[in-house]
């Protein structure tokens, strides 16, 4: 396919299928787990990178991974907001060593930003604090980190970025290395 130059999955996608998109676009596939991801554990999908936790350099554009869901039962790639709290601290180290990030992959939404109730489809807050964080600690050109979701209760998945207020909403759409100044 003309034009992909990177596929970064948000989670709840079976490792065959990943598989199969990363050998026919022939592009780096990057992805974070979802609640649903458990077979990974005994077969996770070849030829891509699991950046939970990570922050992954691809030609200057920095993608930091958070996966999983809040917990809503026992079972793997669930968390406390706690819990998710911590892991998004140890996550800032990582952002700090590479100067900063500019996408932010994650399963969950951020809390308020199309999340429901229900636990499965609920947000995390510290999401917010997050990407405040970034937005303050980045320089100019890269002070708003795009991220990426997955869990949504709509049809569509909107991308948000930091501002100092509060998240805003971007329209969906595909970002290219032109547009970050990659070549």
């Amino acid at each position: 396919m003309e034009g992909v130059d990177l596929v970064i999955s948000c989670g709840d996608l079976d490792p065959g299928y990943l598989e199969f998109v990363e050998s026919m676009l022939n592009v780096p596939l990057l992805y974070v787990r979802g609640n649903h991801d458990g077979v990974y554990d005994q077969r996770p999908p070849l030829g891509c990178r699991d950046i939970d936790g990570e922050v992954y350099d691809f030609h200057g554009l920095r993608v930091m991974g958070l996966g999983g869901s809040l917990r809503y039962k026992e079972g793997p790639d669930m968390y406390t907001e706690e819990d998710m709290a911590w892991r998004v601290i140890r996550a800032r180290f990582q952002a700090k060593l590479h100067g900063g990030v500019d996408v932010i992959a994650t399963h969950a939404p951020a809390r308020g930003w199309g999340d429901l109730d229900d636990y499965p489809h609920r947000g995390f807050e510290c999401f917010n604090r997050h990407a405040r964080w970034h937005r303050a600690a980045l320089p100019a050109p890269r002070a708003r980190p795009y991220g990426l979701r997955a869990h949504r209760a709509r049809a569509r998945a909107p991308l948000w970025h930091a501002d100092p207020e509060r998240m805003r909403l971007a329209d969906r759409r595909r970002l290219t290395s032109e547009e970050k100044g990659i070549t």
